[in-house]
């Protein structure tokens, strides 16, 4: 029986969601991921996760559409896409009522990019608030043991943004997308993000150390902590998905000392916050406030004395 819901007419649509117990929602982005990776890594990676373990419980579980999200830190590359986090937040929101009018009482919003995180978040507690469902949220890694990055990633981090984990998950899900060697050619000179810039840099986030067999290892192990969690959500036994921590901070620990900086995002100051990041049609850098190497905001003096 199919686990995709948009593949569906809206008969098999009525009967699928019959007898289903739970959806789905994978939210991803669309972003800069290295010169060897598509912009896609994120949508691909959460849509796979939640295929895979629709079909592990069908028909209990169906996948619904997956959403891009909320870009922070790479917008100066081509082709990243942001969509404003109050805008992210009213599409899973709306989403979620629409499934609980046909009848829908649980959804797992699964995510695939660290910054949907806050905005994900929120988004579950006011659906589960304001419709009387049940929704929750995770990021894929969160369901990954932390003795897989000694295990399998060699003792490189998960996720590691466009590191050896993203990249050997991507060999096993979509090979031909991946292009290694374009991130170890000794004469590249890329625009720097995450403290990463040429192939030494690609090296330190061990992508020279990327393979398809890593990826599917690291693919089962995680599906099959996130299938014995869907088990118990389905079932209404669920508890809340510990965020799991790694070095490169995509955790709630992480975001919590720059919740100021969430929520001018979602007070729709995202765009002027990053202007910093561009140069004008004149050649001259849009006015705002200062971005350290890494993209994160710089606090003056004046910004520790408020």
């Amino acid at each position: 029986m199919p686990v995709y819901l948009p593949d569906m007419t809206s008969q098999e649509a009525e009967a699928a969601i019959r007898e289903a117990e739970a959806i789905i929602l994978p939210v991803g982005s669309i972003e800069w991921h290295g010169p060897h990776l598509p912009l896609n890594v994120d949508h691909l990676s959460a849509r796979a996760f939640a295929l895979a373990a629709a079909e592990r419980l069908e028909p209990r579980v169906l996948v619904t559409h997956a959403l891009t999200g909320v870009v922070r830190g790479q917008m100066q590359f081509p082709g990243s896409i942001t969509i404003p986090p109050h805008a992210f937040i009213e599409i899973i929101v709306g989403t979620c009522q629409s499934l609980q009018y046909h009848g829908v009482q649980r959804v797992l919003v699964l995510n695939g990019h660290g910054s949907n995180r806050p905005q994900a978040l929120a988004a579950a507690i006011r659906a589960s608030n304001e419709f009387g469902m049940e929704v929750m949220t995770a990021s894929w890694w969160d369901f990954t043991p932390e003795s897989a990055v000694q295990d399998i990633m060699e003792g490189n981090p998960i996720p590691g943004h466009a590191g050896d984990a993203e990249t050997s998950l991507l060999l096993h899900l979509s090979p031909r997308l991946v292009k290694v060697d374009r991130a170890l050619e000794a004469s590249w000179q890329p625009e720097v993000d995450a403290g990463r810039g040429g192939a030494a840099g690609w090296v330190r986030a061990g992508v020279h150390q990327s393979t398809a067999e890593k990826g599917k290892a690291l693919f089962d192990l995680t599906l099959e902590h996130m299938v014995a969690w869907l088990e118990a959500f389905t079932a209404g036994r669920a508890t809340p998905v510990a965020p799991r921590a790694d070095r490169e901070g995509y955790t709630i620990e992480f975001l919590g000392p720059r919740l100021w900086y969430f929520w001018a995002e979602t007070c729709q100051q995202y765009m002027e916050q990053f202007r910093p990041r561009f140069i004008s049609a004149t050649g001259h850098p849009y006015p705002g406030i200062t971005l350290d190497g890494n993209g994160n905001p710089v606090r003056t003096p004046s910004d520790a004395a408020e």
